[in-house]
């Protein structure tokens, strides 16, 4: 596997093309500022990229660019400021800053999922696209109820989930409905000796 590390250097968006000349599998853009992903920044990888980090940036929502990645099987998205669900007015619709329509593009693909921040609090239910899902990592979310639908669309397929940073007192639903979890990991966050 061959892999792009560039993470730490301050960017603040990735242009078109950035990768065009390149054969990786695997690139790393994690803690950085980025705030945007242009169009085309991913061609030249579309079908070789497999894993990207983009943890610890400035994302608020799922870079449309990440749907032509048709080979990708891991995503980070942790620590970027990416909200959850937010009903539209009169219960009808809404949106989610984790684009159905990407997650759609890649629900195929991505066996690996990890996302969340504090400002995330309500459950993306765009995740229901990924339906090969074998492992959800979810950080830092202010989710004080985690629906029962939470897991739908993998809840087959996924034998790992790891919550980290999970503050107490929110109540998730009940993960023995995920016939194939071998794993589950939960982390809750404690700042000065008292648990939040």
């Amino acid at each position: 596997m061959t892999s792009l590390e560039l993470r730490n250097n301050s960017l603040s968006s990735i242009p078109g093309n950035s990768f065009a000349a390149l054969n990786v599998s695997e690139v790393d853009l994690s803690n950085n500022e980025i705030r945007t992903i242009n169009a085309g920044a991913f061609s030249g990888v579309t079908l070789s990229l497999k894993r990207l980090n983009l943890a610890n940036n400035r994302l608020t929502s799922l870079p449309a660019d990440i749907g032509v990645l048709t080979a990708i099987s891991e995503i980070d998205l942790r620590w970027n400021p990416i909200p959850g669900f937010t009903p539209g007015s009169h219960g009808r619709g809404g949106t989610d800053g984790l684009s159905d329509e990407v997650m759609k593009q890649i629900g195929d693909s991505i066996t690996t999922f990890k996302f969340g921040s504090n400002i995330v609090n309500s459950w993306p239910q765009s995740l229901s696209h990924l339906n090969r899902l074998k492992e959800l990592v979810v950080a830092g979310v202010n989710i004080p109820y985690w629906p029962p639908s939470a897991f739908h669309g993998f809840e087959r397929t996924l034998t790992k989930l790891t919550i980290e940073n999970l503050p107490v007192g929110s109540v998730i639903c009940e993960t023995t409905k995920i016939a194939y979890i071998r794993y589950k990991i939960y982390q809750i966050c404690v700042i000065g000796g008292i648990a939040q």
